[in-house]
């Protein structure tokens, strides 16, 4: 609750002592808080981040075998450590090497080989499947 009464006293107030000084800000966010609520062009402010979509990238769930992912996994360490100056020079970071990049680049790649060697690729990650 609001005390206007000690409010206006600490604002009064030549030398405040610290426990004065925090009680003075507390009582200001209070009185800043009540004036918002008050103000009937006062709209709250609702964070819309991860409600909203801020992208435009479309989420697609895929799950990885623990060998696929380690696969994975190898690739981006193999690239960091013995391509180091490469990537630094090519993209800027070594932290741009990770999982997702790795997929997303090998489904560029997908998207430029003939229609046999895609329904090989099909028929080889299906059997790998099944192990």
């Amino acid at each position: 609750m609001f005390n206007q009464a000690r409010y206006d006293e600490l604002k009064v107030k030549v030398k405040l002592t610290p426990a004065e000084m925090g009680e003075f800000k507390g009582l200001e966010k209070k009185l800043k808080k009540i004036e918002k609520q008050s103000n009937p062009d006062h709209k709250p402010h609702s964070n819309v981040f991860g409600i909203e979509s801020t992208t435009t990238m479309q989420s697609l769930p895929v799950r990885f075998s623990p060998a696929q992912k380690a696969g994975i996994e190898t690739l981006a360490k193999d690239l960091k450590s013995k391509e180091k100056l490469l990537v630094i020079e090519e993209l800027g970071s070594l932290r741009d090497v990770n999982s997702s990049t790795i997929i997303r680049a090998a489904v560029l790649y997908y998207s430029e080989l003939s229609a046999p060697e895609q329904i090989a690729l099909i028929k080889q990650v299906k059997l790998d499947m099944l192990r």
